[in-house]
């Protein structure tokens, strides 16, 4: 059986893929440091006099000053645009503002209240469901085109002794009674939750009234949307030219007042932070590679199923908790049926390196499956000292390692060969627990 470790530095370079996350990041670190390392080196190469150090402070205040002035106005800017954007969607899409004021189709509900407990409290109750959003309740599909969103602004309620009016106003009578209809039945749901808190009343519907009226205050409501958008679009012109302005006056200032060693000593900084990063990356490489290779060079237990590949030994297959049996165990099992039959053997003797449960379950997984074959299976774990085992293997004829990565260890495998070779015991192969 050749060395397993002659096999480790082949592999140096697979085990860094797979653990590409920890190795990235630490050269990700690595580069971080080194590139600090090149600014601070960078702000040392470059020599000012105290005259140039303050004519740069200067400068640098100055520019942070117009930077700061055109961030402000830029956040001004994309305020207005949402201010903008909002008001144009409501003037386009409002119920409020497609109303002719001179034509205003209007629906009132007028409810009586009988109750021996509080009447403000209980209309109240109404009062702010209807006004705080309570009827904002999605709609259903056949009543969409009524634009819930819109109510707050058309739908109005009020107390006049033990009587609440509620009030619908709109463009179109059709939309404002299918509108009042749904606010009605609303109205009655809310019923129960208002007696659990104000205690018992009953609110009877006492007439509803539909007539067209005329109110100057909604054209004047209207008009002053209009000329809220109107001033929030000029405000927007105004403020795109003050960033202009801004963003102009810094590009003449950093003309005619950029220190002559400003760029100079930018330069160097920067060509030396680069320097130093890509000087990062390749010691951050290096030292990750020569951290795997000293663990593969050192270390004595069994790195990968591909390190049995690469020896004398057969590799009859693999298992691991989420991928179970690779191949499944039905072909790996033709593959000891056949080995075992090359050797006229109807015995298979199953050497458990690693004595703990997943070992165990393999072994006794292939037990099961050979002995459907017509082949009798024997397991131990410590042949080299338990002479009954020994016996049992010798008996067999043969033998297949269970061996398990990370546990199961080089000396080990080269140790049970070279015993199996000396009582004349064929190796057939070996199964893997990753």
């Amino acid at each position: 059986m050749r060395n397993l470790k002659t096999l480790y530095v082949r592999n140096v370079l697979e085990d860094l893929i797979k653990k590409k996350v920890a190795v990235g990041s630490f050269i990700v670190i690595c580069a971080v440091l080194f590139g600090m390392l090149g600014i601070v080196q960078g702000g040392k190469a470059v020599t000012e006099t105290e005259e140039q150090k303050q004519e740069i402070e200067e400068y640098n205040a100055k520019i942070a000053e117009y930077d700061s002035a055109i961030e402000d106005t830029q956040n001004a800017i994309a305020e207005a645009d949402k201010q903008i954007e909002s008001l144009q969607e409501y003037i386009d899409n409002s119920i409020y503002m497609q109303i002719d004021p001179n034509n205003i189709q209007t629906v009132s509900v007028q409810y009586g209240l009988k109750t021996s407990n509080n009447v403000g409290n209980i209309l109240n109750s109404f009062i702010t469901y209807i006004n705080d959003g309570g009827l904002k309740e999605e709609l259903s599909d056949t009543d969409e085109d009524l634009k819930v969103k819109y109510w707050r602004d058309i739908v109005s309620c009020y107390q006049s002794s033990n009587n609440l009016i509620v009030t619908v106003v709109h463009s179109d009578m059709d939309q404002a009674k299918r509108i009042m209809s749904i606010i009605k039945e609303r109205v009655m749901n809310y019923v129960p939750k208002v007696k659990n808190l104000q205690g018992d009343f009953s609110l009877e519907e006492l007439k509803i009234s539909e007539y067209v009226k005329t109110d100057t205050g909604v054209v004047n409501n209207q008009n002053n949307n209009r000329n809220n958008l109107k001033n929030y679009t000029t405000n927007r012109a105004d403020l795109n030219n003050k960033l202009i302005g801004f963003q102009n006056s810094k590009k003449t200032y950093i003309e005619k007042n950029e220190p002559d060693n400003l760029k100079a000593a930018d330069t160097n900084t920067k060509v030396l932070m680069v320097a130093y990063i890509l000087l990062g990356i390749l010691f951050g490489a290096v030292i990750a590679f020569v951290i795997v290779a000293l663990k593969y060079i050192l270390g004595d237990t069994l790195r990968t199923a591909n390190d049995i590949k690469e020896s004398d030994l057969s590799l009859l297959g693999t298992y691991s908790a989420p991928n179970q049996y690779k191949p499944d165990l039905e072909r790996s099992k033709m593959d000891v049926e056949v080995l075992a039959k090359a050797k006229n053997a109807d015995k298979v003797f199953f050497y458990v390196m690693s004595d703990d449960e997943i070992s165990k379950k393999v072994a006794k997984d292939y037990e099961e499956s050979l002995k459907a074959s017509g082949i009798a299976v024997e397991t131990g774990s410590n042949i080299s000292e338990s002479a009954e085992e020994l016996k049992k293997m010798i008996a067999c004829g043969n033998c297949v390692f269970i061996a398990e990565v990370g546990k199961t260890t080089y000396r080990q495998l080269e140790q049970q060969t070279r015993l199996c070779e000396r009582f004349k015991t064929a190796v057939l192969g070996c199964v893997v627990v990753e």
